[in-house]
């Protein structure tokens, strides 16, 4: 289970510093930035379920789905703060 658990900190650094860079540096719209960042969600739980999640019992899968989510809600709630 160690392989998984540090995809979750993939997410956890790839998502704000994703974020940071498109909407941030390249000062791209809010809904370019927040599709990026649901592609970067969806490439990491991709990346989860191939790498043996989905073999996993179901408290790690219904774990990973909501730590994904969680990080994909946090990172959209900064995008919309920003563009206030």
């Amino acid at each position: 289970m160690p392989c998984r658990s540090l995809l979750w900190f993939l997410q956890l650094l790839l998502q704000p510093i994703a974020g940071a860079i498109f909407a941030g540096w390249l000062g791209l719209p809010l809904l370019i930035s927040s599709g990026l960042a649901l592609l970067i969600t969806g490439m990491v739980g991709f990346h989860t379920w191939e790498s043996g999640m989905s073999e996993a019992g179901n408290g790690w899968r219904i774990s990973t789905i909501l730590m994904l989510a969680v990080t994909l809600g946090f990172t959209l709630l900064a995008f919309f703060a920003l563009a206030n």
